[in-house]
């Protein structure tokens, strides 16, 4: 029913982004580890003979929002630590194998942590959430935005109010952007 079946490889660091530009597939990934990663995406693409235009950058993303900040970190600061932790536990960082782990804080600590730009997580108000999401979709080339609102240890009620909060409040602002691909 379609030409060409669009096929997404998960890569955020240079060699990952590398290799699937090569193959001239979709990244998925890349975007949450800021605009840099993005743009040499798009220039393997063109080094390797493929338009950028055709070929997307998918952001990927965990987001919580309560109605109030201090409810949302208590709500999803044990399920996002145990994450990260994961990940920092597989000497991933920008999700790319290296010799370095880093520190996850401990939960209660999460909150000061999240101002760090290659944490893929959004927290708090539907007002914060909604500016930081857009900050991040808007820095950098986004064709796709994949969310996460579930992680271990979240109890079903508040993940459910968190998705409700986020289809009134924030589902509007990412209708109204409009990423570069759109824009005339």
């Amino acid at each position: 029913l379609q030409e060409k079946l669009p096929v997404w490889v998960a890569a955020s660091g240079p060699v990952g982004v590398k290799r699937v530009a090569r193959r001239g597939l979709n990244v998925a990934g890349a975007s949450a580890f800021g605009p840099q990663i993005v743009e040499l995406f798009d220039s393997e693409l063109r080094a390797h003979g493929h338009n950028p235009a055709d070929h997307g950058s998918g952001l990927l993303a965990m987001v919580h929002i309560a109605e109030d900040e201090d409810q949302a970190w208590a709500e999803a600061a044990r399920g996002v630590h145990h994450w990260l932790s994961w990940l920092a536990g597989h000497e991933f960082v920008g999700m790319e194998p290296t010799s370095a782990r880093p520190e996850v804080p401990e939960p209660a600590k999460l909150r000061d942590w999240a101002a760090n730009p290659l944490i893929p997580y959004h927290v708090g108000t539907p007002d914060q959430v909604a500016e930081s999401l857009l900050k991040r979709v808007s820095s950098a080339r986004h064709t796709n935005l994949a969310l996460s609102f579930r992680q271990a240890f979240m109890d079903t009620a508040a993940v459910r109010r968190s998705m409700d909060l986020f289809a009134e409040h924030v589902m509007p602002a990412l209708r109204a952007w409009q990423h570069p691909a759109n824009t005339p």
